[in-house]
């Protein structure tokens, strides 16, 4: 009798479903002014320039560039005042550590990858629609896949990052947030961390962010939350270690910014990678 061996087809990720896809033109002067969501989001300037904030850092995009937002990343986009932008946008939820590899990345595509995602961006549209049978549905995750993999053969490029006085600023405080995100943080005292008047820094940040700045202080504190959580670190030390009051104030802020409790989303990411909960 022939021994047959069988060998593990390793899938770094896996497409669960799709939320928004979008061929999109922008006109001059365009401002989005931001919002932060829990699943995967990329932006493709198919032609024109746009400014994307992507948590601490300000991003110039042109023809041919892309940027992801992970989970739970504050992100806005805005066009100048001399182009209108041509963009494909898509988010979608996605599992396997795989997906580590788009945090805080951009891409610059070749045409066979752009024609990739214009595919996949057309066949998700056609689902959001609800016009796919479930065949094509699955082709469709499978085509985004593959275009996702591309990107993962061919390797990551460097947005240049915007210089501007208010964009260096912005970024300034942000780093200084994430400096300081295991203390109690108050507006006076990122103030004075970034040698700046309490309304110097409010100005700022408004101007580049969709919320004041403890909020986004609490957004921050929830993500590296969320990371401590995969890494399974108990639910108690999290709360101390982020300098929450207490952990039931904890609580209520984990639900608040992610619609579940610590625990609800610890079990979720375990169903989710592993196909069982606790």
């Amino acid at each position: 009798m022939q021994l047959y061996e069988q060998v593990p087809l390793d899938r770094p990720f896996q497409v669960h479903s799709v939320v928004t896809a979008y061929d999109i033109t922008r006109e001059r002067g365009f401002y989005f002014p931001g919002e932060t969501h829990d699943f995967w989001e990329a932006v493709y300037v198919v032609s024109g320039n746009v400014l994307v904030a992507a948590d601490e850092q300000i991003y110039r995009l042109s023809s041919g560039q892309m940027i992801f937002h992970k989970p739970m990343e504050f992100h806005r986009i805005w066009t100048t005042q001399s182009s209108a932008a041509h963009l494909y946008i898509v988010s979608f939820t996605a599992v396997g550590e795989g997906m580590r590899y788009f945090e805080g990345q951009q891409f610059r595509l070749t045409l066979p990858q752009e024609s990739l995602l214009h595919r996949a961006v057309g066949e998700l549209a056609g689902i959001l629609q609800q016009v796919f049978p479930p065949v094509k549905r699955h082709l469709a995750a499978i085509h985004l896949e593959e275009f996702l993999l591309s990107l993962m053969e061919n390797g990551p490029w460097h947005a240049p990052i915007a210089t501007e006085g208010a964009a260096t600023a912005y970024q300034q405080i942000v780093s200084t947030i994430y400096a300081h995100l295991e203390e109690d943080i108050s507006v006076p005292l990122l103030a004075k961390w970034c040698n700046r008047s309490v309304s110097s820094l409010n100005k700022v940040f408004r101007r580049f962010s969709d919320r004041g700045v403890m909020q986004f202080v609490l957004t921050l504190k929830i993500r590296r939350a969320m990371e401590w959580l995969d890494e399974g670190i108990p639910i108690v030390q999290i709360s101390d270690q982020l300098c929450f009051s207490s952990v039931n104030y904890f609580h209520v802020a984990f639900k608040r910014e992610t619609g579940m409790t610590p625990s609800e989303y610890r079990s979720r990411q375990r169903m989710a990678i592993h196909g069982k909960s606790d």
